[in-house]
């Protein structure tokens, strides 16, 4: 029964855990309009660190956008969220988990509390030796002033074009070559589609992999909020059946001292549960009678009627 008691009490906390993590903060701003960005940046980088292509997305939030924001940003299928963050005044990267919704059009959703924010996710692999063809359309997640696009050249690869072409090339201290795209007061909603082809010589990426970040797909998004919600629903479970638990009456010091050849009497039958009654035998002295309450094992006056220390009524003395 009382094991029984506690599952049920776990279930219930659990249940509890998992309506706040669906009735969320986050999940009732998701439902509010996009927020509007005053500079967005969109770095496409095929084969970077991985086989696939890497998208980054990094923005600074428009003076009048109230904190914390909802950021939804539209995946292509086969997408692999690899992390997502809140960067702080201080330029301090606070990883933030995304809400993945799979289907016909994925998406991942996050809340960031800081002006500026970042995600980045893979898509589609290039494999083996050989021409690759690449196509992307960034869609920004709201309103957008200042919006900037470079797509990255992978190294050892040649025949790069990209279509439209783009307004600036230039190239890092790394070796890599970009092409830039600049744009100004982009709508929310709006589409720009890319092409991209090249060859390459090998499969291996441009540089070395990354750690993992917060990573996320629409199987796993979930499965850290649910390890801490099932943790606290059977710790809370726990506490509950302890609380419940009736409290065994404390018997007072003189009665514990007293004892009969070191051993504590049993309870006396139809004691109350919780209780603790001591019938100890009377001790006979030198001429008077030695009188102990029954229900607590205190010593009583020979005159008494009832226990100073319990209350309970005395037997009569034989």
């Amino acid at each position: 029964m009382r094991l029984a008691r506690l599952l049920s009490l776990a279930l219930t906390g659990l249940a509890l855990l998992a309506a706040v993590l669906v009735v969320s903060p986050g999940a009732v701003q998701a439902q509010q309009s996009a927020p509007h960005f005053k500079r967005l940046k969109v770095s496409i980088w095929p084969e970077y660190d991985d086989p696939r292509v890497l998208v980054i997305y990094q923005g600074d939030f428009a003076d009048e956008v109230t904190l914390p924001a909802t950021v939804r940003y539209i995946l292509p299928q086969g997408t692999e969220v690899h992390a997502a963050a809140a960067i702080d005044a201080q330029g301090q990267y606070l990883s933030v988990v995304p809400r993945i919704a799979a289907g016909d059009s994925p998406s991942a959703t996050v809340s960031i509390d800081q002006r500026s924010t970042q995600i980045d996710f893979y898509y589609q692999t290039a494999t083996g030796a050989g021409a690759r063809g690449i196509a992307y359309t960034v869609r920004p997640p709201g309103q957008v002033d200042s919006l900037q696009v470079e797509i990255q050249k992978p190294l050892r690869s040649s025949n790069f074009v990209v279509s439209p072409a783009a307004t600036v090339s230039f190239a890092d201290a790394q070796g890599f070559q970009y092409q830039r795209y600049d744009y100004s007061n982009v709508a929310a909603g709006a589409e720009l589609p890319f092409k991209i082809s090249y060859e390459k010589p090998d499969a291996v990426p441009s540089v070395e992999p990354r750690q993992s970040g917060v990573a996320a797909s629409a199987g796993n998004q979930y499965a850290l909020p649910l390890v801490f919600a099932a943790l606290a629903a059977v710790a809370l479970g726990v506490y509950f059946y302890l609380r419940g638990r009736p409290q065994p009456r404390r018997v007072p010091a003189g009665a514990v001292s007293r004892r009969q050849g070191g051993k504590r009497k049993p309870a006396l039958a139809g004691a109350g549960e919780g209780t603790v009654s001591v019938r100890l035998a009377p001790r006979q002295g030198a001429g008077n009678e030695e009188r102990f309450c029954t229900h607590c094992g205190s010593k009583a006056r020979p005159e008494a009627v009832f226990c100073t220390v319990c209350g309970k009524p005395l037997k009569k003395a034989n």
